[in-house]
C-alpha cells in the first residue's frame, strides 16, 4: 500500500505526543508499505517559525514532504483563544481562531487536493490543527484519523463537529479517548481501533546525577509533557501546593518545555 501520514510537525527533534506517535507508526508501517509524511517546516508549535528546509527528504525508509508555514502565530492568540473558549462568540470567530492557531500551510492543502487520490490511505494526526481540520475533508474517502482527543474546550467548537463524522476509520490511543469521542459526536458507526502507544525499553540510566543536582526530597511525582496552562499544569501546581501545605510529602518534578511561569 501507498500511505501518507499528515501531521503538523515531524522529526526526531520534535517533542510532542502525537508527533512522536506519528513518527513511530510511520516507521512501523514502512516495514511493509510505501510510506510518506506530509508536514510543515516548523519545529516549535508555539510560533510555527520555520526551522526545517521546505521540500523533500528521507527519514530512514520514510519520505518526508515539508511545506512552508504561512505566517507566524499572532502574539494576541491567547487572548483570542480565551474569548473563543470562555466567552460568547460567533461561528465566524471560531473559524478565525482555527486559522489564527495555525499552522497555516496552503501548499500542504493544495498537495492533498492534487495528489490525495494517489494514496491508498491517508492517516491524519491530531484533530485540532488546520492540516487535519482543513485537510481531511479534502480526502475523506481514504482518511483515517488519530484524533488524540481529550476533554478540552476546543473539542466543543462547531468546526470540529463535521470533522469527526468524515473519516473512514479512527485510531484511538486509549479506550477513554474512544468513549469520549463516541459520546461527544455519536459516531460509533465509524470503524475504530484502540492503537495504544508502543514504547521501546530505554537504555539503563544512572539516576544519581539528577538526584545530586536537584536534591528532590521524599517520593517523586513526575509530570512529563508541555508545561503550560493548556495542559492544566497551573491546576496541577495549585493542587500540589495545597497538598504540601496540608502536610503532604514528596517532590513534584516537571519535565518538559516551560510555557508558563513556575512558582518558587
Amino acid at each position: 500500500m501507498r500511505i501518507l501520514v499528515v501531521v503538523q510537525r515531524y522529526g526526531a527533534e520534535v517533542v510532542g505526543g502525537s508527533e512522536s506517535h506519528a513518527r513511530v507508526v510511520a516507521h512501523r508501517l514502512a516495514m511493509v508499505n510505501e510510506v510518506e509524511v506530509a508536514t510543515t517546516n516548523a519545529l516549535d508549535y508555539w510560533s510555527w517559525a520555520p526551522y526545517f528546509a521546505a521540500g523533500e527528504s528521507m527519514d530512514g525508509p520514510v519520505r518526508v514532504r515539508r511545506f512552508a508555514v504561512t505566517g507566524l502565530r499572532s502574539t494576541t492568540f491567547k487572548e483570542s483563544e480565551r474569548h473563543i473558549l470562555f466567552e460568547p462568540h460567533t461561528l465566524a470567530d471560531e473559524h478565525g481562531w482555527l486559522a489564527m492557531q495555525g499552522p497555516h500551510t496552503p501548499d500542504l492543502l493544495e498537495f492533498l487536493t492534487r495528489e490525495g487520490k494517489s494514496y491508498d490511505a491517508i492517516l491524519f494526526y491530531t484533530y485540532i490543527y488546520e492540516p487535519t481540520a482543513a485537510g481531511l475533508p479534502l480526502v475523506p474517502e481514504r482518511a483515517g484519523l488519530v484524533s488524540t482527543a481529550h476533554d478540552e474546550e476546543p473539542l466543543r467548537l462547531v468546526p470540529y463537529r463535521a470533522l469527526f463524522q468524515l473519516p473512514r476509520a479512527f485510531g484511538f490511543l486509549t479506550p477513554e479517548e474512544r468513549d469520549l469521542v463516541h459520546a461527544r459526536f455519536r459516531n460509533e458507526h465509524i470503524p475504530s481501533e484502540v492503537l495504544g502507544i508502543g514504547l521501546d525499553a530505554p537504555p539503563w540510566h544512572d539516576p544519581e546525577p539528577f538526584r545530586d543536582h536537584y536534591a528532590p526530597r521524599g517520593p517523586l511525582v513526575v509530570y512529563l509533557g508541555q508545561v503550560s496552562e493548556g495542559k492544566a499544569v497551573d491546576e496541577l501546581l495549585a493542587d500540589w501546593i495545597a497538598y504540601r501545605n496540608s502536610g503532604g510529602a514528596g517532590s513534584l518534578v516537571l519535565a518538559g518545555t516551560a510555557r508558563m511561569p513556575i512558582p518558587e
